[in-house]
C-alpha cells in the first residue's frame, strides 16, 4: 500500500504547521488511507495527539463532546459523512464549528469516502463554506489487501451461491409428500408447522438465489471484487443498492448491502462495513436462512 500523492499529505502537514486552519476537509478514496494519514501527522507533531473519533460509533451529542474536551489535538473524523447525510446533526454541527473554532487549538480533519459525490455535497450542506478558513484535499492509496483469492473467493462465494437448487428442490418434494400424508389433528398439528416453517425457509432460498441472478450490477461488482479492482466493485455495488431501492427489491437489496458490508470490511474500513451491515440487517427478513451470513460477518468487522 502507498499513497498516490505524497504530496497531499505535505499539504495538510504545512497547513497545520503554519496554523492557517482548523478545518480541513479530507477526501479518501480507501479507508487505509485515513490510517495512513494518522500515522504522518503524529510522526510530524510527537508532542500532539491525533486521535480518531467516530460519530458512528459516539453518537452526535458524544461525538460534539469529545471534540470540545480536546486540547491541542488533532481530531480525525473518519465517517465524516454521516453527519453531511443526517440534516439534524449537519445544522447543529454548523451552528457550533465557529464557537468550537474560537475556543480551541485542536485542528478537525473531516474525512469523508469519495462517492457518492460527499465532496459536493459538504460544499453544499456546510454553511460558509468558502469563507470559513478551511482546506480541501483528496487522499489516495493504492491498495491491495493481504489476503489470498481462496479465502476471498470463499468469503463472497458463501453469500453469492449458497443455495444447492438441485438439493433444495427434492428436499421440498419430500416435504410436500409429507404433508400430503398428514391429517391435520391434535397429534400432527405440530409436526405439520415445523414442515411448513421448513418448506416457507427453502422457498425463501430459491427466491433468493433467483433474484440474485438478475441482479446486473451485483454480479458485475463480484466479479471485480474477486479480481480485486476495488474502485470498479464498489461503483457497481453502489448501483446495485440504487437499482434495488428504485424497485423495491427487499431480499436482493439485503444482498447488495451485505457485499458492500463486505467490501468494506476487506478493505479495513469496520465503520462503513458495521454501517451497510446493519442496513442489511434491517433490510432482510428475520426468517430468511440468509440471516446467519449477517451473523457471521457481524462477528468478524467486530473482532477487528
Amino acid at each position: 500500500m502507498s499513497f498516490r500523492d505524497i504530496e497531499i499529505i505535505d499539504l495538510i502537514i504545512n497547513t497545520i504547521e503554519a496554523d492557517l486552519f482548523r478545518y480541513i476537509v479530507v477526501q479518501y478514496n480507501f479507508f487505509p488511507a485515513v490510517h495512513e494519514l494518522q500515522t504522518a501527522l503524529q510522526l510530524a507533531y510527537p508532542d500532539r495527539k491525533v486521535q480518531f473519533i467516530s460519530i458512528y460509533e459516539n453518537g452526535y451529542e458524544a461525538f460534539i463532546q469529545k471534540i470540545y474536551a480536546a486540547e491541542n489535538e488533532i481530531v480525525i473524523v473518519p465517517d465524516f459523512d454521516l453527519l453531511l447525510e443526517n440534516d439534524t446533526w449537519r445544522i447543529a454541527f454548523n451552528q457550533q464549528r465557529d464557537q468550537l473554532s474560537l475556543r480551541h487549538t485542536v485542528n478537525l480533519l473531516a474525512c469523508f469516502p469519495d462517492e457518492k459525490g460527499y465532496f459536493d455535497l459538504c460544499a453544499r450542506g456546510m454553511a460558509d463554506f468558502w469563507s470559513i478558513r478551511n482546506l480541501a484535499a483528496r487522499l489516495e492509496v493504492d491498495f491491495q489487501r493481504k489476503i489470498s483469492d481462496e479465502e476471498l473467493f470463499e468469503m463472497i462465494m458463501e453469500s453469492y451461491y449458497p443455495v444447492d437448487t438441485e438439493k433444495v428442490e427434492i428436499e421440498l418434494k419430500r416435504i410436500e409428500g409429507r404433508l400430503s400424508e398428514l391429517h391435520d389433528n391434535e397429534g400432527t398439528k405440530r409436526l405439520i408447522t415445523e414442515l411448513l416453517l421448513q418448506k416457507s425457509n427453502l422457498q425463501a432460498l430459491l427466491d433468493y438465489k433467483a433474484l440474485i441472478e438478475r441482479t446486473h450490477y451485483n454480479d458485475v461488482g463480484i466479479v471485480f471484487f474477486l479480481k480485486k479492482e476495488y474502485e470498479r466493485a464498489k461503483n457497481n455495488l453502489k448501483a446495485s443498492i440504487r437499482l434495488n431501492l428504485s424497485e423495491n427489491a427487499i431480499i436482493s437489496l439485503a444482498t447488495s448491502y451485505y457485499h458492500l458490508a463486505l467490501f468494506h470490511y476487506t478493505l479495513q474500513d469496520p465503520i462503513h462495513g458495521k454501517i451497510y451491515l446493519e442496513k442489511a440487517a434491517e433490510t432482510l427478513p428475520k426468517d430468511n436462512p440468509n440471516w446467519q451470513l449477517i451473523s457471521h460477518l457481524r462477528t468478524k468487522i467486530n473482532m477487528r
